[in-house]
């Protein structure tokens, strides 16, 4: 996953400027990926510490928009678009990510619908893994500043009533 789409390229372009170019896109895009895999990682592990709703949309732009945001990118070198169309996709392509990432959390509490979509995964798996997703980072920002919910996220339960409780 990592190596092919540079190897791939690789073969196809024989213009050095555009092979820089994507080399250049290449090692920003996955160094990204990695820096959002952390802060995902780093979140889920510090049970008490929240994110602010900034911080996760950084981290989704780092994580769920890396793939097309890079394969947008390389198109826009390829095809030789304006600075103006490249920022636009790239901005476009963040929006998507952001709201693929937002529609997967909501449907992990919708239970069946969950499991039909995705076609795997228990009702409120999240929460079973302690996850901070938006809904959770909005619910504690603006609304219910209570610890309970993350004490429940903090017990990482498979307990349907708790996870009632949390949606």
């Amino acid at each position: 996953m990592y190596f092919s789409p540079m190897m791939q390229l690789q073969n196809y372009v024989s213009n050095t400027d555009h092979a820089l170019a994507l080399n250049r896109i290449y090692m920003e895009e996955m160094t990204a990926i990695h820096f959002g895999q952390a802060w995902d990682i780093h979140w889920h592990r510090e049970i008490k510490k929240l994110p602010s709703q900034a911080q996760y949309y950084q981290m989704v732009e780092n994580k769920t928009s890396v793939l097309p945001r890079m394969t947008l990118r390389f198109l826009g070198e390829l095809t030789n678009q304006d600075e103006e169309t490249k920022v636009k996709l790239i901005h476009f392509v963040n929006l998507m990510g952001a709201a693929f990432q937002i529609m997967d959390d909501v449907l992990a509490v919708e239970g069946d619908a969950f499991k039909k979509m995705r076609g795997q995964g228990d009702y409120c798996e999240d929460i079973a893994e302690g996850k901070k997703t938006l809904m959770v980072l909005h619910s504690y920002y603006y609304g219910w500043k209570g610890d309970r919910l993350l004490d429940i996220l903090a017990m990482k339960t498979k307990d349907e009533v708790m996870h009632r409780e949390a949606v």
